[in-house]
């Protein structure tokens, strides 16, 4: 039996697994740094930009980045099929070697599977905030809403790696970071 992620790659299918949540109002978080080894894959990046990766890192490294291109054709099908406003990021922190603290990696993950930069930054924000039912309160910086803001070194709306690189963090009006 072919895996999950190869049934999943035959974009009919995903077009009527689309067609489903549009109908009924469902929400994906597909967790992409989780289905695709990311932070690993990020790991053994370094490694290799610093010449310092043994020759089965390397090995790892091309096998790891295999599977994700396969995973994340899945999204790329989803999109396809005009699912863009319905896909918020996540994390699934906590779970094996998922650190806390990287939503910048779904959000570089979303910008490879078709997300323009400007559009990584509203799934975050604005439809993130809709799919939580808070976007009266959250998600926009609008006069009368919850003034949460990151600041970054870098113009996230135009590289995405600019997530990577946080330099203040507002809650609730006050910098906490």
């Amino acid at each position: 039996m072919p895996s999950f992620s190869k049934q999943m790659t035959n974009c009919t299918s995903i077009l009527s697994i689309a067609e489903m949540m549009e109908e009924s109002g469902i929400w994906i978080s597909p967790t992409l740094q989780s289905w695709t080894h990311y932070p690993r894959i990020v790991e053994l990046k370094a490694k290799l930009k610093d010449e310092n990766i043994s020759i089965s890192e390397e090995a790892e490294l091309q096998d790891l980045e295999r599977r994700a291109e396969n995973r994340l054709d899945v999204m790329r099908c989803m999109l396809d099929h005009d699912l863009r406003d319905r896909i918020v990021p996540g994390t699934d922190s906590g779970v094996n070697n998922l650190a806390f603290g990287h939503l910048d990696y779904d959000l570089q993950l979303l910008a490879q599977v078709g997300f323009t930069p400007a559009e990584t930054l509203i799934a975050a924000t604005r439809i993130s905030a809709e799919a939580i039912g808070l976007n009266n309160e959250i998600g926009t910086i609008q006069p009368g809403k919850v003034a949460d803001l990151v600041a970054f070194d870098g113009d996230p709306t135009v590289d995405v790696d600019a997530f990577s690189c946080v330099v203040a963090v507002f809650q609730a009006g006050c910098q906490i970071k």
